[in-house]
């Protein structure tokens, strides 16, 4: 490798010994996080100065034996994989920082991940407190031993377990082979797979979220039962102990599921446990003993079924569940009284004995109002008392509880909305009918008859424009354009239309004259002439002094 200081690779691919004292020699070495890559490796690999590396990876290297990181101090990821031959893995001077949680996520804790690495045998953190990602899977062959070595020698054990001494936080383990965690107090989720008789013990552990155990042969928490917020499930296992069996006050609660499946000959000793936060969960175990003496609570369901020679023990303490279901040999030590300290089932309880069992007790304590409904497929009348008409022993005894107020208050307010649904469809429909009618009458009726005489038919004013004032009527004033100045009279006719009248033509002779008083005289007779003329105004004239003898 010929590197300078201006042309810094951020990966740093690894062959040979020769490859890494090149790479620790040059000025390259003083990058900050640089990417180790290994490959086709043989033999020892030895990071005699290396101090900070963000990812090492070392993958496609079936003949290396030995990784040595004796001065690595800051590390972010190491991932093994595909090295047959690796046999140990060592970072002692990686720091010791006893960190919690909520530090671990600001942080930057080592993750180890090997895998497809058969014969390894030893990791050496020995002064590291705290890892984020642990995950050992070897998929080989188990002759040997896996040693997480912590400040004891390194040792070629072939059947016990060295342990990692320091480590008591984690963020997630992963482990296929028997590792020992005895300084670990609290995990966020923990796997542990051995398919080698293996006894693991975390006896300082405080609190964990989910815990898988499948396939060991001995497991134990200690003296102290932590509390488990997420789920636990074990199976596939052949247990001398589950380690939830204490002396003390029994304080461990499971946060969610209890899921035990699948289990040979093993004791399923869970008499630390007081709570179950949702379901309960036993079933296909094989000769296997069940202890929950102490369970107060299972907040949804109660399943214990089909475990072959296995039997259903009573629950002293059980106090409050969802629904149980119980399917198989059932202890009948205590009188077929099962739940003795019963103080209400929500659910459903099903009961399906493969022994003789009487279920007068489950039967009494529905009527009393524990239970909500029972189905019990057992011996027995369903009763204390007197028969009174109940199914035969050999039938199978149902019965529904009361109705609980909150049923009850369901059924009123159902009831509630059924009547006024109804009430409302009633008007509609009698609306809607004398709709019906009026429009059949109003189709047979002559034209005349279908006049409304309250309605004027004369056609509507033209209001447009109009606007209601104080509610009392319309006023409209008349546009200036309609209105016009009337012609002004005309002046009286003048004087030149008048003539004065000749006098009076001479008498006419005659031969014999009236007598004087037949004469007609007519005297200062005033009369009106109107003369017309062509003008369209009248002119009136007063004619004065005609006399006419």
């Amino acid at each position: 490798m010929n590197n300078t200081e201006s042309q810094c690779p951020y990966e740093v691919n690894i062959t040979t010994q020769a490859d890494v004292d090149n790479w620790l020699l040059s000025p390259c070495i003083n990058q900050v996080f640089p990417q180790v890559n290994i490959q086709n490796s043989t033999g020892v690999l030895n990071f005699t100065t290396l101090t900070t590396a963000t990812y090492i990876t070392a993958s496609q290297n079936p003949q290396l034996e030995i990784l040595e990181f004796p001065l690595l101090s800051r590390l972010k990821k190491l991932t093994i994989s595909d090295a047959d031959s690796l046999r140990r893995i060592s970072l002692p001077d990686l720091p010791w920082d006893n960190l919690s949680f909520s530090d671990m996520t600001s942080k930057v804790i080592p993750s180890f991940s090997i895998s497809d690495a058969p014969a390894f045998r030893q990791l050496d953190v020995q002064n590291m407190a705290n890892v984020r990602d642990l995950s050992v899977i070897r998929s080989g062959g188990f002759d040997t031993a896996v040693s997480i070595n912590a400040r004891d020698a390194i040792t070629d054990i072939l059947n016990f377990i060295d342990v990692l001494s320091n480590i008591t936080n984690a963020s997630q383990i992963d482990i296929d082979d028997c590792l020992l965690l005895p300084s670990i107090v609290s995990v966020d989720s923990i796997s542990i797979s051995a398919r080698s008789p293996c006894f693991f013990s975390l006896p300082n552990l405080k609190s964990a979220g989910d815990i898988y155990l499948g396939s060991i042969s001995g497991f134990s928490f200690g003296p102290a039962v932590p509390a488990i917020s997420g789920s636990l499930k074990l199976e596939n296992s052949t247990l001398r102990a589950i380690g939830f069996s204490t002396s003390s006050t029994p304080t461990s609660t499971i946060g969610y599921d209890a899921n035990i499946t699948s289990n040979w000959g093993s004791n399923l000793d869970f008499s630390s446990l007081a709570s179950v936060g949702n379901s309960l969960f036993l079933r296909n175990n094989t000769n296997c003993t069940i202890n929950f003496e102490h369970l107060t609570k299972v907040a949804s369901s109660l399943s214990i079924t089909d475990n072959v020679n296995t039997t259903i023990p009573i629950f002293p303490r059980l106090k409050r569940v969802g629904n149980i279901t119980l399917r198989g040999y059932i202890d009948t030590s205590h009188e077929s009284n099962i739940f003795p300290a019963l103080k209400y089932a929500s659910g459903s309880i099903t009961i399906e004995p493969w022994n003789d069992f009487n279920c007068s007790k489950l039967m009494s304590q529905q009527r009393d109002g524990i239970i909500h409904s029972v189905y019990c497929n057992g011996t027995g009348n369903g009763t204390d008392d007197t028969d009174i008409g109940r199914p035969e022993t050999s039938e199978i005894l149902y019965q529904t509880a009361g109705l609980s107020q909150g049923a009850w208050a369901g059924i009123g307010t159902a009831i509630g909305v059924v009547v006024i649904v109804g009430i409302w469809a009633a008007i509609w429909c009698t609306l809607r009918f004398r709709r019906l009618l009026k429009d059949i009458y109003e189709g047979i009726k002559p034209p005349e008859a279908r006049r409304d005489p309250t309605v004027d038919e004369t056609p509507p004013t033209d209001v447009r424009g109009l606007h209601e004032v104080s509610g009392q009527g319309i006023i409209r004033e008349k546009p200036d354009d309609h209105l016009h100045e009337m012609f002004a009279l005309p002046a009286e006719k003048l004087d030149e239309y008048v003539y004065e009248m000749s006098s009076a033509p001479p008498e006419r002779p005659s031969s014999s004259r009236a007598p004087e008083e037949g004469r007609l005289k007519a005297t200062h007779m005033d009369f009106d002439v109107s003369l017309t003329h062509e003008s369209p105004v009248r002119d009136t004239t007063k004619v004065q002094g005609f006399s006419i003898l």
